[in-house]
């Protein structure tokens, strides 16, 4: 499942992303009330990393990174008052998100009430720590240190 918002995005201009995400993982999408994913296993466990990250609100060129057996996806839901936690992630004119993509390598994105990271296993690693002092609490400056 993902969100009814991000389903155009799956599909693309005249389907070109879902075919694209077909021809590069060896699967057949089925897109209705829900996705559906047919071929191979581990070929429909990729498509369903990308699908997930597309639903994330990553673009389809960043969601296919994920068919590099290096990089990973990793979701992190928000607790409580979300919208204070979204703006300390975000930063001013989105220059925290900005700084820890640079810093780590990483693609971050920030959709409902969860904020995705992709990139290298160890990247994303590092970026989780950062996001999760930030949702604590910790000032900027502090948490950046973890990206040193």
């Amino acid at each position: 499942m993902i969100p009814e918002r991000r389903k155009h995005a799956l599909i693309g201009r005249g389907g070109s992303v879902k075919r694209e995400i077909e021809e590069k993982t060896a699967t057949r999408i089925n897109i209705s009330d829900s996705i559906e994913i047919n071929g191979e296993p581990l070929d429909a466990l990729a498509a369903a990393s990308v699908v997930t990250a597309i639903g994330r609100g990553f673009s389809h060129d960043v969601a296919l990174e994920l068919l590099d057996d290096e990089n990973t996806l990793y979701v992190i839901e928000f607790p409580g008052n979300s919208e204070r936690i979204k703006a300390r992630i975000i930063g001013t004119r989105g220059k925290a998100k900005r700084r820890m993509e640079i810093d780590t390598g990483t693609h971050i994105s920030i959709y409902g009430k969860t904020v995705s990271i992709l990139g290298k296993h160890d990247a994303v690693h590092v970026a989780k720590r950062v996001i999760e002092r930030l949702m604590q609490g910790a000032p900027h400056r502090n948490a950046y240190k973890l990206m040193k």
